[in-house]
């Protein structure tokens, strides 16, 4: 595992260096869902990291660069997890459908961490018995696209950043 000083002080804990870091036992102890879910997480990561990184000398964005940016940050926002509140398997499965689903993309930035606790207590609340009967198994085309929906409607409507 490799530590990042630079991602320390900007206060991501812990501070994996995704690009450097290798996982051996990681991807063979995840859960199948999980890791077809977060397969393409950690390029997607990766990526905004360097984006970000060449965005502080000052680069003009177009707007799919600056949609990119956005994304990197909920996917960060995201991976932040508060000390001494593991998440379950099924918060796990609802926040990487959200954010492979685009369902976070449009909150504005201050109430992220809200709904993403919305996200959380729906999974525990009203989606667990839905995901636990995926979590071994793929997830299909049809089961993505149930979860999807069923996370839209058991979330309130997204708060304007007022």
């Amino acid at each position: 595992m490799y530590l990042e000083p630079r991602l320390f002080n900007e206060g991501q804990r812990p501070a994996v260096d995704v690009g450097r870091s290798v996982s051996r036992v990681g991807g063979h102890a995840q859960a199948p869902l999980l890791a077809a879910l977060s397969g393409n997480l950690r390029l997607q990561y990766t990526q905004f990291l360097e984006l970000e990184a060449f965005t502080r000398y000052g680069a003009m964005l177009d707007e799919h660069t600056r949609r990119q940016l956005e994304h990197g940050r909920r996917i960060r926002a995201v991976l932040v997890q508060r000390r001494f509140v593991p998440m379950r398997v099924e918060e796990e499965v609802a926040l990487l459908v959200a954010l492979e689903e685009g369902l976070l993309d449009d909150i504005p930035s201050a109430l992220l961490p809200t709904r993403i606790e919305e996200i959380r207590s729906a999974a525990r609340e009203q989606l667990a018995a839905m995901v636990q009967r995926v979590v071994d198994a793929a997830l299909s085309a049809t089961d993505r696209s149930a979860l999807r929906e069923a996370l839209r409607e058991a979330l309130p409507p997204p708060r304007t950043g007022g």
